[in-house]
């Protein structure tokens, strides 16, 4: 009884104005950061999205470092961005190191950022994962730290 009293509260919480408005800005943040991607040159796998995950190829246009899903990954945690490497379609890597990465927009929409906030990150992202030294890493962690320190997680979820 208990999943059916769940799902009851989640579907009524579905059909509220709120989780709709909500739900339509993660799909425009994760919109406008396929944009910036794209814009750059940079593989987004099916064109685009149209949900709330990217799925991105890493394998071309950035630092000699970044040789796939796994030191892009790596990279990015270290300036607090995380998120996951995956495998794309027609991989050639393997799955422990393959060309992609995976990430969504559903905790930072929560934050309460919106799209210029989500094209700043794709951008910052896509800068750092072009130039890994340490100089450009302190800047561009502190960056991020700055938009999550404007953006804190709502206390309802702490």
């Amino acid at each position: 009884m208990n999943n059916i009293a769940g799902k009851a509260v989640a579907f009524g919480e579905a059909l509220t104005t709120n989780f709709q408005d909500y739900a339509r800005q993660v799909i425009a943040n994760a919109q406008a950061m396929a944009e910036v991607f794209q814009s750059e040159g940079i593989t987004v796998v099916n064109g685009g999205t149209d949900n709330h995950l990217l799925l991105v190829d890493v394998t071309s246009g950035f630092a000699d470092d970044i040789t796939g899903g796994k030191a892009a990954q790596q990279q990015l945690d270290e300036i607090g961005i995380t998120l996951n490497m995956n495998m794309i379609p027609n991989d050639t890597k393997t799955p422990l190191d393959p060309s992609g990465i995976r990430f969504g927009t559903p905790a930072i929409t929560t934050r309460g950022m919106g799209e210029a906030e989500c094209a700043e990150i794709a951008t910052i992202m896509i800068g750092y994962l072009r130039d890994t030294t340490d100089t450009h890493r302190a800047s561009a962690k502190a960056r991020i730290r700055e938009l999550a320190n404007h953006f804190p997680v709502p206390k309802t979820f702490v």
